[in-house]
């Protein structure tokens, strides 16, 4: 009995890590459908967002090969204190125009498409004055078209041809972006891509670790990296709330006072769910107070509805009711999962329901 029960236990064991690993490698596949913040790949493009509008704008430069208005757009989006109007580096929504504009899942893009969109990239790469921010957006074309060669199912349900696309496709970037001189690398959407580069090819973890360091090191305002790096941290993909909650504490001892709250209320933001005041996972009162902070300063109408739903999930009718009042008609349906849970949480702050 006490064998049976050691090989029952070393079974359990042996299942338990398999599936821990799978999980964790699975998270390669998830940063091209990853962001919680950013991502609309299969879906219509929510405008009323921020950083949404701005990838709605490049790609619409492009498809029109407007370049002129492509060039003064990327000079303002390079500028260290060019912010959307929610609070965001407005150069992240610069490359997710370019990274989501054949990113359809609901109607797939020929072969034709991508080659003629790659074409409108390569003739802005060969016109413009802004070489790097061309060949980085060529890199990151390269590693959407690798991931609709592979498609957003199952790793099983990949065929050899598509993962040799797969593969070969995020090999180009990687080209791309090593073409790029160290000298003119200095710049974080070059980061932002090479990092997706890094975890496809599965590096070691301390490689990884390595280039994410030196990347929030140089930019550690660039919240792309911190809301990549912190799903890698998740249940979802093989990590734990202690691993998640452990690197909030890291990230958030890099800033001020001030930026620690309201990257408490982001991180959080990004990866909440619908029971996570209940679970222990976040403290309201934290997250409350980087909310605060951040609308003193970008009070966005995407910020106050984003505000109004987590006050809602922690049952805290006084501050939704006065978020509410805030927001009057400026309501972004966008931001709330559904347009019910608006309706519902509004009835909840007059004390309706």
């Amino acid at each position: 009995m006490n064998t049976l029960n050691l090989l029952l236990n070393l079974l359990h064991n042996l299942l338990h890590n398999l599936l821990h690993n799978l999980l964790k490698h699975a998270y390669v596949f998830s940063l091209s459908v990853f962001l919680s913040q950013t991502s609309f790949a299969c879906d219509a493009p929510v405008i009323e967002r921020p950083i949404v509008a701005i990838a709605v704008q490049t790609d619409a430069l492009i498809q029109k090969r407007d370049f002129n208005s492509l060039n003064q757009l990327i000079s303002e989006m390079n500028k260290a204190d060019s912010l959307t109007s929610d609070g965001q580096p407005k150069l992240m929504g610069f490359y997710q125009g370019i990274a989501n504009a054949l990113s359809d899942c609901k109607h797939p893009r020929s072969d034709i498409d991508w080659a003629d969109y790659r074409r409108i990239l390569r003739d802005w790469h060969d016109t413009t004055t802004y070489k790097t921010a061309a060949k980085i957006a060529l890199a990151q074309f390269e590693l959407e078209y690798a991931w609709s060669a592979r498609g957003s199912g199952y790793a099983y349900k990949v065929t050899p041809e598509g993962w040799r696309l797969y593969w070969a496709r995020t090999k180009k970037a990687k080209d791309i972006l090593n073409q790029i001189p160290p000298t003119e690398r200095n710049n974080p959407a070059w980061y932002s891509a090479m990092l997706e580069v890094a975890a496809r090819e599965e590096l070691r973890e301390e490689n990884y670790e390595k280039l994410y360091r030196e990347a929030i090191t140089k930019f550690p305002h660039y919240y792309d990296f911190y809301f990549t790096k912190a799903s890698y941290m998740t249940e979802k993909w093989g990590g734990s709330d202690q691993e998640f909650q452990q690197f909030v504490q890291e990230t958030l001892k890099r800033f001020d006072e001030k930026t620690a709250r309201v990257m408490y209320a982001r991180l959080h933001w990004s990866h909440g769910s619908d029971d996570m005041f209940i679970s222990g996972q976040t403290d309201w009162p934290k997250m409350k107070a980087g909310f605060e902070t951040l609308i003193a300063d970008f009070p966005d109408k995407w910020n106050l509805n984003n505000f109004a739903k987590f006050a809602c999930r922690a049952n805290d009718k006084k501050t939704a009711k006065q978020l509410f009042e805030k927001i009057g008609k400026h309501v972004t349906f966008a931001a709330w999962q559904e347009p019910e849970d608006f309706t519902q949480c509004k009835l909840k702050s007059k004390g309706k329901s």
